[in-house]
């Protein structure tokens, strides 16, 4: 069976460097972010005068870097299983890095908007929000074009494996069957 290759990489190939790709920008974006995050005052949050969704804002503001960093910790170990899943050719690890990915970026827009209220410069606003925004476009590069394709290839080897390997009976004439089928079908081609 031949898999399609977009832009010269095959969806296997495609898969690992979406894995990398993860672990390398969750690790810098961490860097960018920390001290954006961790500048926030929390002090001033009072719990009885706010609405609901000035208070959750205010919630996620304040520990706006405790959940990156949990969420980053979680990515990376989820990307480590897309990297394993893929050695050992197993579906389970590129679907679980496929919804973890997604609620990832989710939560990461949700802090971003959250910790935009910051006094900070224009130009700063604009370099994150470009971060994220990038971060975000080559995510679903790399999970539509590569990892979606390696997924299906995956599971259909999967589904394959398990028709081949069950219990049939082999008689001995099958193999010869197989093996004059194919000294008919080569020889045929000569034959026009």
């Amino acid at each position: 069976m031949r898999t399609q290759q977009r832009c010269g990489i095959s969806p296997k190939i495609g898969t690992v460097l979406s894995g990398v790709f993860t672990i390398i920008a969750t690790d810098l974006s961490m860097i960018f972010e920390e001290k954006y995050m961790k500048r926030s005052n929390c002090s001033a949050v009072q719990v009885q005068n706010a609405a609901i969704k000035k208070h959750l804002m205010q919630s996620i503001m304040c520990w706006s870097f405790q959940i990156a960093i949990f969420m980053s910790l979680v990515t990376f170990m989820v990307s480590f299983l897309l990297l394993f899943s893929v050695y050992t050719q197993k579906f389970g690890g590129m679907v679980v890095y496929c919804i973890w990915i997604i609620v990832y970026e989710v939560v990461n827009i949700m802090i971003q908007v959250a910790t935009s209220g910051n006094p900070e410069k224009g130009v700063v606003k604009l370099m994150r929000l470009f971060g994220l925004v990038s971060r975000i476009l080559m995510h679903a590069l790399w999970l539509l074009f590569f990892v979606f394709s390696y997924m299906q290839i995956t599971y259909k080897r999967s589904r394959e494996g398990n028709v081949l390997t069950s219990n049939r009976r082999h008689s001995a004439e099958s193999k010869d069957f197989r093996r004059r089928k194919s000294k008919l079908m080569s020889f045929s081609r000569y034959r026009k």
